[in-house]
């Protein structure tokens, strides 16, 4: 009986690589020719772009924008001149691929193969069965607002969900086994802090707090280190502006500086839910307040109606659940709470995309199952 289950994940890891390099095989022109040979395109994309000139010729999308700021820190450009809205530290990472590969986008490769196995680790924390979370992954592999990721690069999305997914997990284990699991879920949510916009990992930093003092308080010490260790991240990150007489505390102004403008586009409350249920993306351009998002999927309305019932169904027993169930609960209430608030638009959706895989997959296995027992 045991062979089939393991010929069965077998089959799927299998079909994950299959799909997995398929999709690299698709995006391949990303991963070829030299940087720097079109490193003045990029740089002259930029200078007439609506982030330089009052009168752009063109806009230019956030890949063209992340790939010469990578580039152009390389060069020795000011972090506070290109792109200072959005934090460095991922852009350093595309830095970092150029300087080894002489291309921004392969990094991209090992950092998805990360967000893949951090799905797969956190999955088996609210699913036991194995076979249904590698289905779960290979869903999401089909899900086209995860692997346009692929056919846009580089882009930031991926690579704080990796660093949030990973930093949720080791959170969990910390919380049994030990506080040193702790300081690293905490080193990894100051690099998603720092990848990009800071404001969408604070809930994660709220939920740490609360859950450590409600639950934890003997941790409270690596906790505190781990308070430091963001600090840290973030210096460490903007190490490149010191050269040029800032100080540390300049960082919580840029901090600040970038809060605020997030905070400016708190001005149309829920819409987030009519573009999902609806495809109604309510828009802060053009003529048309609302237009139809060519980024929805049918799947969306499904896997969100589904997480709601998760949520619902586990509400009443919260304090029951498992830790990692709590804490996963406690994230996509908080998250959903901040893009309810926000003017958001489809790639506000990707952070909380896997969690809604494995919710609507918790609740259908649930039904099956429930099914299965009244027909026996």
């Amino acid at each position: 009986m045991r062979r089939k289950p393991r010929m069965i994940t077998i089959i799927l890891a299998t079909f994950i690589i299959i799909r997995f390099g398929f999709l690299m095989y698709e995006s391949r022109s990303y991963f070829q020719g030299s940087y720097w040979a079109g490193y003045e395109g990029f740089k002259n994309a930029y200078l007439n772009s609506q982030y330089i000139s009052l009168h752009p010729t063109a806009s230019i999308p956030d890949e063209t924008l992340y790939a010469y700021a990578a580039g152009a820190y390389l060069k020795g450009e000011s972090l506070l001149d290109v792109n200072p809205g959005t934090p460095p530290l991922g852009k350093q990472l595309f830095s970092l691929s150029i300087v080894l590969f002489d291309n921004p986008n392969i990094v991209m490769i090992v950092i998805f193969i990360f967000f893949l196995t951090g799905i797969y680790f956190l999955g088996k924390q609210i699913i036991s069965s194995t076979p249904i979370v590698l289905m779960v992954i290979i869903l999401i592999l089909f899900q086209p607002l995860i692997t346009s990721q692929f056919k846009f690069m580089p882009l930031l999305d991926i690579p704080m969900m990796t660093f949030q997914i990973w930093s949720i997990y080791f959170f969990i284990k910390g919380l049994d086994k030990s506080g040193f699991s702790i300081l690293i879920s905490m080193i990894l949510l100051g690099v998603a802090m720092m990848t990009k916009i800071f404001s969408i990992s604070l809930p994660l930093l709220a939920i740490y707090t609360v859950y450590i003092l409600l639950n934890r308080r003997k941790m409270f010490g690596w906790f505190i280190l781990g308070y430091l260790s963001i600090a840290v991240v973030a210096i460490v990150t903007y190490i490149p502006i010191y050269y040029r007489g800032y100080t540390p505390w300049s960082v919580l102004g840029i901090a600040k500086w970038s809060y605020i403008y997030n905070v400016s586009k708190l001005n149309r409350f829920f819409t987030v839910w009519d573009l999902i249920f609806f495809n109604r993306w309510h828009v802060w351009w053009g003529d048309q307040p609302v237009i139809h998002d060519a980024n929805w999927h049918f799947s969306w309305p499904v896997l969100f109606g589904l997480s709601w019932i998760w949520i619902l169904n586990h509400t009443r027993s919260f304090f029951r659940l498992s830790k990692a169930a709590q804490i996963v609960y406690l994230w996509t209430i908080m998250y959903f709470i901040m893009i309810s608030l926000n003017q958001s638009s489809a790639r506000y959706l990707i952070p909380i995309l896997p969690f809604a895989y494995i919710f609507a997959a918790d609740v259908l296995c649930g039904w099956y199952n429930r099914l299965r027992k009244n027909l026996n």
